[in-house]
């Protein structure tokens, strides 16, 4: 009897269930909001997709051609750790959502003439 006993027990030690993780949320491409102009730009360093949300996987706005500048609006830090700018493609009326890695040449300037270079957080 101790003999099928320590046999069950060692089965069982052997087939521990783990618990599974927690399936992560969606990518959350909208509500964000995106202030007046922000001061600063940057210029694309290879050709991407403007999105619609601050996420690879969001949708595209278009494609922004390598050379392109971008004015900032506001930033936001992605769940991912991923720095994504809220932009207007410069020439254009054009808005949507750039990752900050797809950029070089990025300057912070005092736009509008007050004295501070006002930047923005994407809430």
């Amino acid at each position: 009897m101790a003999r099928a006993a320590l046999v069950v027990a060692t089965a069982v030690a052997m087939f521990t269930v783990s618990p599974v993780p927690a399936a992560q949320a969606a990518d959350n491409c909208s509500g964000y909001t995106q202030f007046p102009n922000g001061e600063g730009a940057g210029t694309m360093e290879v050709t991407a997709n403007l999105k619609v949300g601050p996420y690879a996987s969001c949708g595209n706005v278009r494609s922004v051609a390598a050379g392109t500048r971008l004015y900032f609006y506001c930033e936001v830090m992605n769940s991912y750790g991923n720095i994504w700018d809220y932009v207007r493609v410069a020439g254009t009326s054009t808005y949507g959502w750039m990752s900050r890695q797809n950029m070089t040449n990025i300057t912070a300037s005092d736009d509008n003439g007050n004295g501070v270079i006002d930047t923005y957080a994407c809430l």
